[in-house]
């Protein structure tokens, strides 16, 4: 299993409105058209979850999955684990924090396409372009600045 996390300084930004706005699955396609084709919310029956529907661009085609989120409003974090699509294992976190009066944003994803005789061609490409994916997402949503 491969494990890629991207952390970003959002300036400017309260922590509450981070999570937010990341809750909102219409801004990930308003904001960030080059990465995301569709990001499609289904409603579920438990409080505070939702099924969401996702295909981003990968390399020369699509990544498709669909998961099942878990908000956790009081720790402003968001929990993820693919219910179907493209992955064996596709699972992670977005966690909204501050540090020294900062803003900071963390994904974290653990995933595995299953194939291994080809992982060791796949994972790597993927976490580069999972990784630079999300830190444009991050910098198209929130202007954040990403840290090494």
């Amino acid at each position: 299993m491969q494990t890629v996390t991207v952390e970003a300084v959002v300036p400017d930004w309260q922590a509450a409105d981070v999570y937010e706005r990341l809750k909102d699955s219409d801004v990930y396609v308003k904001y960030a058209p080059e990465q995301v084709k569709s990001v499609v919310t289904e409603a579920v029956d438990e409080p505070g979850e939702a099924i969401t529907h996702w295909e981003i661009f990968f390399r020369n085609g699509l990544l498709r999955w669909s998961e099942r989120d878990y908000f956790d409003d009081e720790k402003c974090t968001i929990r993820f684990e693919q219910v179907s699509g493209d992955f064996d294992v596709f699972e992670g976190d977005w966690v909204v924090s501050t540090r020294d009066g900062d803003v900071l944003l963390t994904f974290t994803a653990h995933f595995d396409f299953g194939v291994p005789s080809l992982e060791a061609i796949i994972e790597p490409v993927a976490i580069r372009v999972l990784r630079q994916a999300m830190s444009r997402i991050i910098g198209k949503l929130f202007d954040g600045v990403v840290l090494a």
